[in-house]
């Protein structure tokens, strides 16, 4: 018997990548160069939501550490609140200095 009933699908790409303590101000010309791969890595990646680990920076500028990671990457680390136009940034913040966010 044929299918009569054709759905669209919608496939949605998630990615893990731990990120072995990546800052965005690098301390030398090795971790520069780093930062340029593992930027220009989740840029070819094409993927719809990518869960960053072991982002590294004091607890109080997580979200802007994962705010310019989005950006530099081309996408965004903000989500909206309860059906508001106010957004928060998908970061869990750890309790030292390391931390995961959604991008």
């Amino acid at each position: 018997m044929p299918i009569t009933d054709i759905h669209e699908v919608t496939r949605m790409r998630f990615v893990t990548y731990n990120m072995l303590d990546l800052t965005l101000n690098p301390n030398s010309l090795s971790e520069a160069s780093r930062q340029r791969r593992v930027i220009d890595t989740i840029r070819s990646l094409d993927a719809d939501v990518i869960a960053v680990q072991e982002l590294k920076s004091p607890p109080a500028s997580a979200a802007r550490l994962a705010a310019e990671l989005a950006d530099r990457t081309g996408l965004t680390s903000t989500v909206p609140t309860n059906g508001t136009a106010r957004t928060v940034h998908a970061v869990a913040v750890g309790d030292n200095t390391v931390h995961t966010a959604l991008l």
